[in-house]
């Protein structure tokens, strides 16, 4: 059954009280990932902090990724673009394994008041999609239940099988491995942003700026990029920005690897209209939701072409960092060298962005 507040946005702290904030700590996530059943043998990569797929080994040559995810239908997108956005935040965790997303399950839990005219739409799109991927839906579950409440609508599992050599796992990160970023870093806050205080973007920076950003609505997938990336060789792990931002994804990349990340921010590039919104919201678009933009780290004589070849396909990459010795966590470069600790971020620039935005413009972000 679903509770009155959606999962993603609510799950208990150690002292057993409410704590908001999307993505549970380091240290709630230790408690839960002891908490894995029976220890089998096929299975390759299980619960790990900063891995978002598990592996099982499934003979011979070939394993099986396996990824899980909120099936998130945003309320103020319209709805195809809504159900666009809600299959690839799916997809996208079980791309970053390396191998070809095949095959999907998907639980809807809806709403009793959605009617099966909108569900329908909602449908359609995640089976367009999943032809365009070549992924087949298995098996599911549907039904309405009270306390469902939009956005999320339900979980999704990801399926990817292929061959053992191909697989990638954010273990396989090693010092001096260089840091990739697809994209821009908050893009997806920006958009979603651009959507709920419209009018007040549109009269403040321009409409022009909100036109074209929510125009890029499908930039916000990183299947592209980690398919081109994996083709291209030379890659030893990959990590969507998606809740927390880049900043995050890095301490989850240092955890997992045990290394720490060195990063050059001016390096990162940074969509105008990305930076336009922040700069007046006031969120920090390294530290705030960007699902679309890719984390990839890969071995020094292989970044440039990596890069090359995401752009030739019309994605932007930067190369802006260095994966190091030592489980120090992440370090901003300064122009003169030396370097800077960075804050583990625990709270999405999004959400801070859309709360104060409310209060300081006495808004209620309604479709």
């Amino acid at each position: 059954m679903c509770s009155a507040l959606p999962l993603s946005r609510r799950f208990m702290t150690h002292t057993g009280t409410v704590k908001k904030g999307g993505k549970a700590d380091y240290r709630l996530f230790r408690s839960i990932s002891r908490l894995t059943g029976s220890r089998r043998d096929d299975v390759l990569l299980g619960p790990m902090f900063g891995a978002d797929f598990g592996v099982i080994d499934n003979g011979g040559s070939r394993v099986i990724a396996i990824s899980t995810d909120p099936i998130y239908v945003d309320n103020y997108l319209p709805h195809e673009d809504a159900a666009w956005f809600a299959f690839h935040v799916i997809v996208a965790d079980v791309a970053l394994s390396g191998l070809k997303p095949s095959h999907l399950a998907v639980s809807w839990n809806l709403p009793p008041e959605m009617d099966d005219r909108t569900f329908l739409s909602i449908s359609r799109v995640f089976d367009s999609e999943a032809k365009t991927l070549d992924m087949s839906i298995v098996t599911g579950h549907t039904g309405r239940y009270d306390g469902c409440k939009a956005p999320i609508l339900g979980a999704g599992t990801s399926i990817a099988v292929g061959r053992k050599e191909r697989l990638i796992l954010p273990s396989g990160i090693r010092p001096g491995d260089r840091l990739i970023l697809t994209k821009s870093p908050g893009l997806e806050t920006a958009l979603l942003l651009s959507h709920r205080f419209g009018s007040l973007l549109s009269n403040s920076i321009g409409r022009a700026a909100t036109i074209r950003l929510r125009r890029k609505l499908r930039l916000l997938s990183p299947v592209s990029d980690a398919a081109i990336a994996t083709a291209s060789g030379g890659v030893s792990a990959m990590h969507d920005a998606s809740e927390r931002g880049v900043y995050g994804a890095l301490y989850e990349l240092s955890r997992a690897s045990g290394l720490s990340f060195a990063v050059e921010p001016d390096k990162i590039i940074i969509d105008r209209d990305v930076r336009q919104i922040a700069d007046f919201l006031s969120f920090d678009p390294l530290r705030s939701s960007s699902e679309g933009t890719l984390l990839i780290t890969a071995d020094e004589d292989s970044a440039a072409r990596i890069v090359r070849r995401l752009a030739n396909a019309g994605i932007t990459g930067s190369i802006c960092g260095t994966a190091m010795s030592g489980k120090g966590g992440l370090f901003e470069v300064n122009s003169d060298g030396t370097m800077r600790p960075v804050m583990e971020p625990l709270i999405d620039g999004f959400l801070t962005a859309k709360s104060a935005a409310e209060r300081k413009y006495g808004l209620s972000a309604s479709r």
